[in-house]
């Protein structure tokens, strides 16, 4: 039920005794509890958010794929929010993990505490910016070794918990400890 209370200029949305909703003249719609878009079956629910400058986003309630998606204006998805696999894709319907970031071109991905100070992925290259003295750092929080690999192989570089240094060999016995294929590790340290 709708009703409007003259003495204030506001719109009420009203379930028996409750109000639910209002709509001031000024513009503004709030929503108390939930805000619900039906769609005829087989539609998509669809809302559409209009900063009035020709500035569109769409929350799309997506019937084929049962997912959230969020658009900006019309040249596709921009983020997507599945509802069976709790994943969040962005730049992708169809994210394969928690978090998928799918972006062509080489600004990928950044995270960080300011403009000066992030890690990023750009293109095939991971940046560090801003680590002025504290230099770049990697860091494990347990025992853990740290493992370098390549073409799918582990173990190409590894720094092991104690500190020693393994390259070829995951299990060096000294500081550093270089083994080529078909020959006996070699000890520099």
């Amino acid at each position: 039920k709708i009703k409007s209370d003259h003495s204030d200029n506001k719109l009420y949305f009203i379930n028996g005794n409750d109000t639910r909703g209002t709509f001031t003249s000024s513009g503004t719609f709030t929503v108390t509890e939930k805000l619900k878009v039906d769609a005829v079956s087989g539609s998509h629910g669809i809302l559409g958010l209009e900063s009035g400058t020709g500035n569109e986003w769409l929350i799309v309630s997506s019937v084929a794929s049962n997912n959230l998606d969020f658009y900006n204006g019309t040249p596709g998805t921009v983020m997507t929010i599945t509802k069976d696999t709790a994943r969040v894709g962005i730049g992708t319907i169809s994210p394969a993990y928690k978090l998928d970031i799918v972006q062509s071109g080489d600004y990928q991905f950044r995270v960080g505490s300011s403009d000066n100070k992030y890690v990023s992925i750009e293109d095939d290259v991971m940046r560090f910016k801003g680590m002025t003295g504290n230099g770049m750092r990697i860091l494990t929080i347990d025992s853990s070794d740290i493992n370098f690999g390549t073409n799918t192989t582990l173990n190409r570089l590894v720094i092991k918990a104690d500190g020693k240094i393994g390259i070829g060999t995951s299990s060096p016995d000294s500081l550093l400890e270089i083994e080529s294929s078909g020959s006996t590790g070699h000890t520099l340290a």
